[in-house]
């Protein structure tokens, strides 16, 4: 008999990721001269690398930045010593988060030919972006603040430097 467990996996949340799409997008979506950045795999690898900071260490690492100082929780976990690329290629999950974003006004895009919709917040994302606050959400700051010396790194790039990590 197959029992069902009554929680919620944290990292499926749809609130917290929610969330951490409107601050990738905060921190990510354009530019230093305002030139969208992020279409759908873009934000896919990007919320990978949020989530996953051992990856996000190994990444930049790779691109000759300085690595995370990563506590043990982060090192020393499932999710850090067997890493999973699925959420790499789960397209419905990011439309999904897309929409629930976009319906509460939060979100704009544009659309290019060549790189399909881009993505950037409107101004009430971005005023509801500064809100989130505590540990959870600071650590996460910290992570997007040190992808923000990778942002306008080629997708090809990035989709190596990946590969190399899985490949270990």
């Amino acid at each position: 008999m197959k029992s069902i467990v009554p929680y919620v996996v944290p990292d499926h949340d749809v609130n917290l990721n929610s969330a951490l799409l409107v601050l990738v997008l905060h921190f990510l979506a354009k530019s230093e001269r305002g030139k969208l950045l992020l279409n759908n795999e873009r934000l896919l690898i990007f919320l990978y690398l949020v989530k996953n900071p051992v990856a996000l260490s190994n990444v930049l690492t790779q691109l000759g930045r300085q690595g995370l100082d990563l506590d043990e929780s982060e090192s020393y976990s499932i999710n850090s010593i067997s890493l999973n690329f699925d959420p790499l290629f789960d397209n419905d999950w990011l439309k999904s988060l897309l929409v629930r974003v976009s319906a509460k006004g939060l979100l704009q895009s544009e659309y290019r030919k060549v790189d399909g919709f881009m993505y950037y917040l409107s101004d009430q994302g971005n005023t509801i972006a500064e809100k989130f606050d505590g540990e959870y959400f600071g650590r996460i700051r910290g992570f997007l603040k040190s992808l923000i010396q990778i942002r306008a790194e080629p997708t090809r790039n990035l989709n190596q430097l990946l590969n190399n990590i899985f490949k270990r």
